[in-house]
This record gives C-alpha cells, structure tokens and sequence, in this order.
C-alpha cells in the first residue's frame, strides 16, 4: 500500500538523514536514499537528483522505472524540477515526474516542497556534501579522458631525409662531384 506524506514530514526526514549523514563505499549516497524517501512518500512515478559540472549532468540518484528506450512514447507526465543553487552557482537539479499521465499537473505544494529540498541540498554540497560534488567532477574528468582514447590517432609520418647529402650540395653548386 502506497503511503502519501505531507511535504513537512518529507522535508523533516531529509533533515535527519542529513544530520545522520557519515559517507561509506558500503551504503547508498544520501542522494540515493533522498530521491528514494522523495519517489516513496510523495508517490511521484520518478525522482532523479542529477549534478551539473561544467556544461554536463551527472546523474547520481534516481528512483523509479528507467527512461523507455528510444522511438518508445509513453504518455506525457507532469513534472518539476527545481535547480540546486549555492549563490550563483548551479550546482544541479531535483526533477519529479508525476504518477499518472495527463491531468492538471502536479499540485503546487509539491512545486514548494521540491524547491526546498534543492535548497537543503545546496547547503548539503558545499559543506558536508562536498564529496559528492568532487565525485562528479571526477567522473566528468574521467569520461573526457576515455573520450580522448578513443580518438584515432594520427599515424606519425616517415621521417623524410632533413640532411641532404654533402654530393648534392656539392652539384647544386656547380662543382665536380666524383662518382
């Protein structure tokens, strides 16, 4: 049975699970179990919480059912997505999608709750949260990398003969040149 909770209760155990927050390679990201208690409690078909580096998104939680595969239409969703900023920085972006298609949208309270919660997530970031952000950039960093090896190389030239041979000199000149 799906469980609805109001928006100050989901900002509530956000605060906790932030408070809470130690980082391991063990347990699932604070992004993760966000988006999760977000996609649980507020019964939203998807929730994503994605950073930005640079001009990329780094995808870092989602939860719900993946996006279809191309050329597949599915009927149009409702959705919000609210920016994480830390001044004037965008550092990502919290996107809720809606549980049943068509209809009047997702209701303003949910607009509300969303922009909050990107707002605690920007706080999170930049003190304790660094971490994640870095993580970011190194998986940026590291796709770059992989997109420059893959790159043909260019095939190094034979190196053509730079010292012309003391005889030809000698020709060009106009002096006798013994065979």
């Amino acid at each position: 049975m799906k469980t609805y909770r109001s928006p100050r209760d989901v900002l509530a155990e956000i605060n906790v699970l932030i408070a809470a927050d130690k980082p391991s390679s063990s347990s699932p990201s604070l992004l993760v179990k966000i988006a999760k208690l977000l996609h649980d409690s507020r019964n939203y078909y998807r929730v994503g919480i994605y950073l930005v580096v640079g001009d990329r998104v780094v995808r870092q939680a989602v939860c719900g059912p993946e996006l279809p595969q191309s050329g597949v239409q599915q009927g149009a969703r409702s959705e919000i997505a609210a920016p994480i900023i830390m001044g004037t920085q965008i550092l990502g972006f919290v996107r809720a999608e809606g549980e049943h298609t068509g209809g009047a949208g997702l209701p303003p309270e949910d607009r509300i709750l969303l922009k909050e919660v990107a707002q605690i997530l920007g706080r999170y970031l930049r003190g304790k949260g660094r971490h994640l952000m870095r993580k970011a950039r190194d998986v940026v960093r590291e796709a770059a990398a992989a997109v420059v090896e893959d790159r043909p190389r260019p095939t190094p030239t034979p190196a053509k003969n730079e010292a012309p041979k003391r005889e030809s000199l000698r020709a060009a000149a106009g002096e006798k040149v013994s065979a």
